[in-house]
């Protein structure tokens, strides 16, 4: 696949431009039927690769791994193992005053995730990847706890946690996530979402409000709102509101052939 510098998606959106792109994957399943309690092997390989249009190399990734999967929903994953490169052109400012100098940069990581029955009412999934970053080290923990109350209410709480160490210097950065979702009707529900990033101290919140019509349509209520928690000396940002947005949308389909 190649996207030109010059591609224009109209109505849809491109996250990046100016690339060529190739990828494979090779996956098997491998069921065990004299284990009851479990269900199949998934060991696979994929790898992505993406090139400037001049041919210079910016990505690329080769994963090897096998999954566990069990009859009771529960899942783990042998630490996989990531072939990953990175290619910059010119320095590649990461964090204030942590300047990242252009290169290509080859490096190996491993990860692993794992997770209990998802389709019960509790519910826990984590993971980590630890290896090489550009020229250091990055750890990356993640835990989420989810809960969910018959077909109306669902939760969940997820916290990130990053360790970067490289040549430049070092940093770390926490991300925790709390989502809440109640059903009042199949056609009108409430959702929220919660954000705190203890690198730039905001705290983000994204309410809405739902009353569907038919396919998709109806009305929408929705709440954003971003507060700066940090201090002044910490951040150079005074401590308050950043952003205040209601959204307000109604749409109904018309059905013109009647």
């Amino acid at each position: 696949r190649q996207i030109g510098d010059a591609f224009n998606p109209e109505v849809g959106f491109v996250n990046r431009r100016d690339y060529r792109h190739a990828n494979a994957r090779a996956l098997r399943h491998i069921r065990v039927a004299s284990v009851p309690w479990f269900r199949e092997f998934r060991p696979h390989v994929s790898a992505n690769a993406f090139w400037s249009l001049d041919g210079f190399l910016e990505t690329y990734l080769v994963h090897i791994d096998n999954h566990f999967a069990f009859e009771n929903g529960a899942f783990f994953q042998l630490p996989g193992l990531n072939l990953t490169g990175e290619g910059l052109e010119e320095p590649f400012e990461i964090r204030d005053g942590i300047v990242i100098p252009p290169g290509s940069y080859d490096n190996v990581d491993w990860e692993f995730r794992a997770n209990t029955n998802r389709g019960a009412p509790l519910s826990l999934s984590g993971g980590w990847s630890l290896g090489g970053f550009y020229n250091g080290t990055r750890f990356g923990p993640n835990a989420t706890l989810d809960y969910r109350y018959s077909d109306k209410l669902t939760t969940s709480v997820r916290v990130n946690y990053f360790d970067v160490r490289l040549d430049q210097g070092s940093f770390t950065t926490s991300v925790v996530r709390v989502n809440a979702a109640y059903a009042f009707t199949p056609r009108l529900y409430l959702q929220a979402n919660v954000q705190y990033n203890d690198d730039t101290r905001d705290l983000g919140s994204n309410i809405r409000l739902g009353w569907l019509d038919a396919a998709g349509t109806g009305l929408f209520i929705v709440w954003n709102d971003t507060n700066h928690r940090g201090s002044l000396e910490r951040t150079g940002i005074v401590a308050g509101p950043k952003q205040r947005q209601l959204v307000i949308k109604y749409s109904r389909l018309l059905d013109l052939a009647r």
